[in-house]
């Protein structure tokens, strides 16, 4: 087994963590740019009183020694482009932003910043956490949100007004979604020091969970983000390469304006069908990640070969093969299974065609241009080959880099310099030797993370924070 790589983080257990000292730090933390100088005396004074210091780490290139860790709160020279609520023009337009920014105890930045691979075009994306008053959680009632989703554009439906694109995890949820190997969560725990632009020292207990929830598990998780995004590329490729020339009708279908069965019936005969889809349903549950990606591929394959034995064709060919077998095993079969397998094409191609009508709607006209010129969405493109990398790297090296090695190739992928094909191959060989690793007994991960240890740490943190430790 290997050595799993571990973020940098740094500790300090002063018991001076008063109430009154953490509000004097906060005060001292809004001072403006132009009162720098005053700001590192008062720093200084103040270390010198309590006796203790440590470093984390620049929170950008150009600030210098800029994040010192203080009793119970680190203090960051935030990068230029970054929406302090410090700013009263910023807490007075967004007072939510505000309140978040204050009840989070880790803040980091996120997205292509994060990733090395960011451009002129490129906005700051933040991803943090903060710990639920025990008492709310522990009741019924005005229950604490999961998660906290902030949006600079003001009419993204269901997220609050803020400065930036944000997310701030509650610590439960965080947990839920580390210990599944989640990217977004893995990713804002492991980003380089310079990128985290908040941390109290709670927030550093929040950042140490990182090697805890590494597993196996990522190799579904990362590999199920990145096939989505090869889902949408080769679905909108599609639709450049050969667009729907219209609405479907049910005469495209062969079927008569008010169906060839009445509605009820098909209706019941449809859930029917359903009902037995789903319990052929594959269980998956206690395979490793390799095991299951390999047993759905060998079922995917069989199911082509079958469906190319059997005369059915097209891209949904394999699904129409399960729904046929699903029919004939609740008895329905001849003119009713035809009319169910019409009535099911000619819903997929609405779903489709609905689909279809509102990517139109809503493409951004600079990536719409971007897609027409390279057929494909390089942004999608570069993330895509970004997520199979970084699943190599964790199965293969148990290590998590957020801050690409191999930033240049991405670039050049972000430019159009690579061929659809070249990306494709790309992704499989880098899903390949994951698999290998996992198969060979190669990797330094476990096939799961020490759940009971995260639920424990969990609890200890939200007791901390009730007894006033942030």
């Amino acid at each position: 087994m290997g050595q799993v790589t571990h973020p940098t983080t740094t500790t300090n257990n002063n018991n001076n963590n008063t109430p009154t000292t953490r509000k004097k730090f906060r005060r001292i933390a809004g001072v403006r740019w132009l009162s720098a100088a005053v700001t590192i005396v008062v720093i200084v004074a103040q270390i010198q009183r309590h006796g203790r210091s440590s470093v984390f780490g620049n929170a950008s290139g150009s600030c210098g020694p800029s994040s010192m860790l203080v009793p119970g709160i680190v203090l960051t020279c935030f990068m230029p482009s970054l929406a302090s609520p410090d700013d009263s023009t910023v807490a007075d337009r967004f007072p939510a932003w505000g309140q978040a920014w204050e009840e989070s105890l880790y803040l980091a930045i996120h997205g292509s910043e994060a990733y090395g691979i960011s451009d002129e075009a490129s906005d700051l994306d933040l991803k943090g956490a903060y710990i639920p008053r025990r008492d709310s959680l522990l009741g019924y009632r005005d229950l604490p949100p999961e998660q906290l989703e902030f949006a600079a554009n003001l009419s993204t439906p269901g997220r609050l007004p803020g400065p930036h694109d944000a997310t701030i995890f509650g610590l439960q949820k965080l947990c839920r979604l580390g210990a599944a190997c989640n990217p977004n969560v893995l990713e804002m725990l492991f980003v380089e020091d310079r990128h985290v632009v908040r941390m109290t020292w709670l927030g550093e207990r929040v950042r140490a969970l990182g090697p805890m929830f590494l597993s196996l598990r990522a190799r579904q998780t990362f590999g199920e983000y990145a096939r989505g995004q090869l889902r949408r590329m080769d679905q909108h490729r599609r639709w450049l390469h050969a667009p729907p020339p219209a609405p479907p009708s049910r005469a495209d279908f062969n079927l008569p304006e008010h169906g060839l069965v009445p509605p009820e019936q098909r209706a019941a005969a449809e859930q029917a069908v359903e009902e037995v889809m789903g319990r052929w349903q594959l269980d998956l549950e206690g395979l490793l990640p390799h095991q299951a990606i390999a047993l759905q591929a060998r079922i995917t394959d069989y199911l082509a070969d079958v469906s190319s034995a059997t005369g059915f064709v097209g891209d949904r060919a394999a699904e129409d093969v399960r729904f046929v077998a699903a029919a004939r095993h609740t008895g329905i079969d001849g003119d009713l299974l035809e009319a169910l397998r019409r009535e099911r094409r000619f819903k997929t191609a609405v779903r489709e065609w609905a689909e279809y009508q509102e990517w139109l709607r809503s493409r951004n006209p600079r990536r719409a241009a971007m897609e027409r010129q390279f057929g494909m969405d390089l942004k999608h493109a570069t993330h895509l080959c970004r997520l199979m990398r970084t699943c190599r790297d964790l199965v293969v090296d148990g290590a998590m880099r957020v801050w690409r090695p191999d930033r240049d190739e991405l670039l050049a992928i972000k430019r159009g310099e690579w061929s659809y094909e070249r990306l494709v191959e790309d992704v499989a060989r880098h899903g390949a030797e994951a698999d290998a690793a996992i198969r060979e007994d190669r990797s330094p991960l476990p096939a799961a993370p020490d759940e009971a240890r995260i639920n424990q740490m969990c609890i200890e943190l939200t007791n901390l924070a009730a007894e006033g430790a942030a």
